[in-house]
């Protein structure tokens, strides 16, 4: 007969105990570590903690940029297709790809 517990044992964080994975005794815990950080590093340096608030970033969104530029090097994979250029087909086919994938990926800044 095993001498281990039945279950999984619970996990610990500090002294305290979380009942299940991601359990709310942890997350409490987690959260109020970050407040205090965060009032630590308000009052240390307001001006660098002023920098990283959310208050003051904005979204520079690429629109349809990136989607335009993906459909024309997928039209030029194409044509290096039927002109047989086996290299600008493959480098076209991934730039296309990559451009088309990553559209929605947003920039930020300050």
């Amino acid at each position: 007969m095993s001498s281990h517990p039945a279950g999984p044992a619970p996990a610990k964080l500090s002294g305290h105990v979380a009942h299940e994975p991601g359990g709310d005794a942890v997350h409490r815990y987690e959260q109020r570590l970050l407040a205090e950080i965060e009032n630590r590093l308000t009052t240390d340096d307001p001006d660098f903690a002023r920098a990283f608030s959310g208050d003051d970033l904005t979204t520079a969104t690429p629109g349809r940029g990136r989607l335009v530029l993906g459909v024309l090097t997928g039209l030029l994979a194409a044509i290096c297709l039927l002109i047989n250029d086996a290299a600008g087909f493959a480098l076209c086919t991934t730039l296309s790809a990559v451009l088309i994938t990553t559209r929605t990926w947003h920039v930020w800044s300050s």
